[in-house]
């Protein structure tokens, strides 16, 4: 209900009070019982009817139904459903709730018409996750009713609590490099695709009891004299981790431009990309707190890195190399790794030092660098930052280090940096 409509109905009840006194007083002062009485009973059966109405209120029942979380930015549908389980209709209803992560978190709603008696009315809206990643709460919701004449209002407030998460935003992003799987390398505690499962054909062989009759080869079968079967190759996607790089020395920026912010949103989307698209993928960040999310696929693995990034803060007094020391497993055979520093400590020895950890290890390492350029740089002064390298001599230094050099430009955002391709 608007401002309007507010003053709309004070007004209403203002005149219907007035009126009802005007008659009181013209059938006392004229002696007429039927003007009297008419000015009398409008008032008393608004008060009978009220008397009703506030018993019904407590019977008025709410639910919301909305998912439990989405990404910065996203538009989120959430319906209310008020249900009347009394005998006597509603009039006059008003719903407010508050969906805390929008800007305009009050939504308010008023009921055109009556609600019948033992029916439900839904509330439909939109609401947006304009805030920041975080966990939020939503609700209560507030329900105003009144008597059919709008002399007498009735407010209840309902505790639907509701934790709503808004997890980092995930951005389209290019396609990365191609995956190279090995069907001789697999994960441990990673499903294997088993024989037939892949549309590639690579022989013929005997039947085996429990083989699918579809795969009966039967003009070799013919040949043979005995059941042969179609033997189809194994596929193992190739393993994916993310490794964010957030100390408190390469702190850079605010809020959402900031390197914390693009760090987190590049692992978001580097994360729901390659989920997509099949591949298994892990992730480790060195921030406060510690993150590590071991190996797995599907939309609810992508739900559980989402959330695992929502309490990540550029503040930790350590490095991904520690961390990478703490779980020796990320280091495996046959596997992509995307590593995301900050510009603002970054040196060819600390690659190195990154790098040696998968030096014996056949794998691919792709570099995304945050550039600072224009963000305040918390650990280093502008004299230290007038010196540094350009893009194209870092890249240059780097070499054939990694496979791989993406620039993340401020400027530019993370999908159009990486849409540009690697240095």
């Amino acid at each position: 209900m608007n401002f309007s409509e507010q003053k709309r109905q004070r007004l209403s009840r203002s005149l219907t009070l007035l009126a009802c006194g005007m008659l009181i007083f013209l059938g006392w002062n004229a002696g007429s019982p039927a003007v009297l009485l008419a000015g009398l009973f409008i008032p008393s059966f608004g008060f009978l009817c009220a008397m009703v109405v506030m018993k019904q209120r407590d019977l008025l029942t709410v639910k919301r139904a909305c998912v439990d979380g989405a990404c910065e930015g996203e538009r989120v549908d959430i319906v209310l459903t008020v249900t009347n389980p009394h005998w006597f209709p509603v009039f006059r209803m008003v719903v407010h709730d508050r969906f805390e992560p929008d800007l305009e978190s009050d939504k308010l709603f008023s009921l055109t018409g009556v609600l019948p008696a033992r029916s439900s009315v839904d509330f439909p809206f939109e609401a947006e996750c304009y805030l920041d990643r975080g966990e939020y709460t939503l609700g209560p919701v507030t329900l105003r009713i009144s008597d059919p004449l709008g002399l007498f209002i009735f407010n209840r407030t309902i505790d639907l609590p509701q934790t709503f998460w808004v997890y980092p935003e995930v951005v389209g992003m290019p396609p990365p490099p191609p995956a190279e799987g090995s069907p001789d390398i697999v994960p441990e505690g990673m499903p294997v695709a088993r024989s037939g499962d892949s549309d590639l054909q690579y022989g013929v062989r005997e039947y085996v009891p429990g083989d699918p009759f579809r795969h009966i080869h039967w003009p070799q079968t013919g040949k043979c004299g005995e059941l042969m079967v179609r033997e189809y190759e194994q596929i193992t996607p190739a393993n994916t981790y993310l490794l964010l790089d957030l100390p408190l020395i390469g702190r850079a920026g605010t809020g959402k431009f900031s390197t914390e912010e693009y760090g987190v949103q590049l692992v978001a989307s580097i994360a729901a990309q390659m989920l997509h698209g099949g591949q298994p993928v892990g992730v480790l960040v060195n921030a406060m707190p510690a993150v590590f999310v071991e190996l797995d696929y599907g939309h609810q693995h992508l739900i559980g890195v989402l959330g695992s990034l929502i309490p990540v803060r550029e503040k930790s007094t350590r490095s991904i190399t520690d961390e990478l020391n703490e779980h020796p497993e990320v280091a495996r055979e046959g596997s992509t790794f995307w590593l995301i520093l900050s510009r603002v400590n970054f040196s060819i020895d600390y690659l190195e030092s990154i790098t040696n950890q998968f030096a014996w290890k056949a794998c691919r390492i792709f570099l995304i660098i945050i550039d600072d350029e224009g963000m305040v740089a918390y650990e280093s002064s502008p004299e230290q930052r007038s010196i540094r390298p350009d893009r194209d001599t870092l890249a240059a230094e780097i070499g054939n280090r990694v496979d791989g050099v993406w620039w993340v430009d401020i400027t530019r955002g993370v999908k159009q940096s990486m849409k540009s391709g690697p240095l």
